[in-house]
């Protein structure tokens, strides 16, 4: 079962993902590396795969693609 999400309330949340490009070298950035995790987590949810009978359940491949990018 998928869940609904609001993509009003969703907008105001993303906004501190927009900074997620590292300011400093590498994985220094903390900030930057939180908001990415934090991202991929959020959209790992919204697309169900966190319910077992997901057939990508246990897999973040793909999602910044799915849903960021395109």
């Amino acid at each position: 079962m998928k869940r609904k999400f609001d993509l009003r309330k969703m907008h105001s949340s993303l906004e501190r993902f927009l900074q997620m490009k590292p300011r400093a070298y590498g994985a220094e950035d903390i900030e930057v590396m939180e908001n990415r995790v934090a991202l991929l987590n959020a959209l790992y949810v919204m697309d169900g795969r966190d319910q077992k009978d997901h057939p990508q359940h246990g897999l973040y491949t793909g999602l910044f693609e799915q849903y960021i990018k395109n």
